[in-house]
């Protein structure tokens, strides 16, 4: 009788290490959905960084949120979709390997015959076809659900700059000045902070009574316990190597503050912009700062865009609130004219532009908000021209007003006029 019970535990013990009937006929056809996902996701994630650029611009021109937060959120978004890219597309082409080895093994079952070998190379073994498809197939379905860890870490963490730039947003109905905006944003900041740890204090209490109720946790634990740690630390120190390289093009443009300046290349010429160009603009982005019409010029005026900021309203309450120190920099403006256009200077060749007539308008595209105005060019002579925008900015360190020089420089060329 204790003999049989034995053997009853232990068929059912076997039972409970069985993987189901169901589970295992979708493991052996998962091949399937995991190239559909893969080439769907491939498209849907090298489309994604344009939204997520417009969005974030977006939030900065037409909602006010922190320049700084907003660019450090899109930064990390950027790599970790560029890192979904890479590991989809390492994925894909495994699997076409893969599909490769399984036509392989279907043609030569048996794999290598040792008859036909050279005499040093018979007492060596070789895998069979089938063992390398079961070996790719396993790193083939590593990389996907890897994949899909990262895009939980992504959720959570649109969902925590969500939160904190939401606050940010509803600053400007406080109609605050720059002072009290600084403090109510690092309040924010702090407050978010301090709730981030004490939820993940909450979390990791949780997690040790109970690390089994975690998903994250035991797709995080299948890994490390089953991979070895030095292998987890090579891949992701290559993973990094490769990841941030290919970010860093996405991230560095954009700029939403201040222009790095006209670049020249070693031969003396200056690089041109596209995206400077409103008729050249065929990537869908918003404009960070200014943009003109075309760079080539035919007519007697050249059309300027400046792209509308929400934050542009702290600066203007500012500025009433010291019109003397702001009078200094830019002694043309009076108090009655005053508003958002009294905050730029417009150059073309160190030449100061007066510009009286502007009007707002707003892109049918993204609804992004410009200020447009048309600068007199006939007296200017052909050839290549710059125009640059200054603006004005208030330092709370210095409780002063100062001009960025370069906060967006464009080159243009008049064209010869027959």
């Amino acid at each position: 009788m204790i003999q049989k019970t034995r053997l009853r535990i232990i068929g059912d013990k076997l039972k409970e290490n069985q993987t189901p009937n169901w589970l295992a006929k979708i493991q052996n056809n998962s091949w399937e959905p995991e190239i559909l996902i893969s080439g769907f996701s491939i498209a849907f994630f090298f489309i994604l960084p344009k939204y997520i650029y417009n969005f974030t611009a977006m939030l900065i021109q037409d909602f006010g949120a922190n320049a700084f937060l907003s660019s450090v959120q899109y930064g990390m978004m950027i790599v970790i979709i560029t890192s979904l890219q890479v590991l989809f597309l390492g994925h894909l082409t495994l699997r076409g390997f893969w599909a490769g080895l399984v036509g392989l093994s279907y043609v030569f079952p048996n794999g290598i015959k040792k008859d036909s070998l050279d005499k040093e190379l018979q007492n060596c073994t070789f895998k069979k076809p089938v063992d390398l498809v079961i070996a790719v197939e396993r790193i083939c379905s590593l990389i996907f659900s890897f994949a899909f860890i990262i895009i939980l870490f992504l959720i959570k963490l649109i969902v925590m700059y969500a939160v904190l730039i939401a606050g940010f947003i509803l600053l400007y109905s406080l109609k605050l000045n720059s002072k009290e905006t600084t403090i109510v944003q690092l309040s924010l900041v702090i407050l978010a902070t301090v709730v981030f740890i004490m939820f993940q204090r909450q979390k990791k209490k949780r997690l040790v009574k109970n690390p089994a109720s975690s998903l994250t946790s035991n797709l995080i634990y299948t890994f490390t316990t089953n991979v070895s740690k030095k292998t987890m630390v090579l891949f992701l120190l290559v993973f990094t190597i490769i990841t941030i390289p290919l970010s860093y093009s996405s991230i560095s443009k954009f700029r939403f503050d201040v222009q790095d300046g006209l670049r020249n290349s070693k031969s003396g010429l200056t690089y041109v912009d596209e995206n400077n160009y409103l008729n050249k603009r065929e990537n869908g982005l918003r404009i960070q700062r200014a943009a003109v019409g075309s760079f080539l010029v035919d007519k007697d005026y050249l059309e300027l865009y400046i792209s509308s900021y929400k934050s542009d309203e702290i600066l203007i309450r500012d500025i009433q609130e010291n019109y003397d120190k702001y009078k200094t920099i830019m002694p043309e403006i009076e108090a009655n004219e005053l508003n958002q256009t009294g905050i730029y200077k417009i150059f073309i060749d160190d030449e100061h532009i007066f510009v009286n007539d502007w009007l707002l308008k707003k892109d049918t595209e993204h609804s992004q908000k410009f200020l447009t105005t048309y600068i007199p060019v006939d007296s200017l002579s052909n050839g290549i021209h710059t125009l640059t925008v200054r603006r004005v900015r208030w330092d709370r360190k210095k409780k002063d007003f100062e001009l960025i020089e370069n906060w967006a420089s464009i080159p243009f060329k008049i064209k010869q006029q027959k």
